[in-house]
């Protein structure tokens, strides 16, 4: 009997559509020191990244729980990662002081709870750009606060999610992407604990 085969294509995931959305931060995630390379120039930078959810985006999304497959509707997500630092010339600092619309007064960039963020919105500008590997992804290019007269939900659909990388496998790590969690393991924090040495 002849054998007849075909590739199956991987199903493209839904990206945020680019322009103006609102977003609520649903995640907030330590990544450790992670290793940096910009311009042929390796460091090594304490890492944090943000996931925000959108409400008014969502997309059909196939779960499985107890054995049965199901369909349901989430709200799409878009992260921003950027280098834990409250400089003056701080991408972080930036991206807070355009959220908050204000700017961060000495006492709180010597005490600033990011954890405090989580639950809150805030008016994402979001773009598609093109990897290097010739993926399209979404990118969030600023924040801001969100205008009077904005509905917002009241509370997030995806659980909140904090984590430190002091808590290393602990607290939700297991909540986390795979991916996620793959690349913290490549942090300094946890090539010491394992008892190798950090390389430069």
């Amino acid at each position: 009997m002849e054998i007849v085969i075909s590739e199956q294509k991987k199903s493209e995931r839904k990206l945020p559509e680019p322009g103006l959305a609102l977003g609520i931060l649903y995640s907030v995630v330590h990544m450790g020191t992670q290793k940096t390379n910009f311009e042929n120039k390796v460091d090594w930078k304490p890492k944090v990244r943000f996931g925000f959810e959108l409400p008014e985006q969502t997309d059909e999304f196939s779960v499985e729980e107890n054995g049965k497959k199901q369909v349901v509707v989430k709200p799409l997500v878009a992260s921003i990662e950027t280098t834990i630092s409250l400089g003056e010339k701080a991408t972080l600092r930036k991206i807070l002081e355009q959220w908050r619309g204000k700017a961060l007064t000495k006492e709180e960039t010597n005490n600033f709870s990011l954890s405090a963020l989580l639950g809150k919105p805030a008016m994402l500008s979001l773009v598609h750009q093109t990897s290097q590997a010739g993926n399209v992804y979404c990118k969030i290019q600023g924040l801001s606060k969100v205008p009077k007269g904005v509905v917002v939900p009241a509370k997030t659909y995806n659980p909140l999610i904090e984590y430190n990388i002091k808590e290393m496998e602990g607290g939700q790590f297991n909540s986390l992407p795979e991916w996620l969690q793959n690349q913290i393991r490549k942090s300094k924090e946890f090539i010491e604990a394992s008892g190798d040495n950090v390389p430069f």
